[in-house]
């Protein structure tokens, strides 16, 4: 990859495991939950969740699919 891709991803990862781990202190700093109150520490687990999923899908390899032929539309290679 290019320095100016490799530079992105970097500084991507870099936002997204500080809002990681912003959330992990909103759910360490979270009171006991009172039953049936509990959706706002619910949507902070699920977006720490999110957010570990998004980092790791930037450290994996990026596939573009090619035209096997020309013209558009005809077809894509996958591997």
């Amino acid at each position: 990859m290019t320095p100016e891709i490799d530079t992105a991803l970097s500084e991507a990862k870099q936002a997204l495991e500080k809002v990681r781990l912003g959330l992990a202190e909103a759910i360490g700093q979270y009171p006991t939950p009172i039953y049936g109150c509990g959706a706002q520490f619910n949507y902070h687990l699920a977006q720490r969740s999110q957010a570990g999923l998004a980092i790791d899908t930037l450290g994996t390899n990026i596939f573009f699919p090619t035209p096997r032929s020309a013209a558009a539309m005809v077809g894509v290679e996958s591997r």
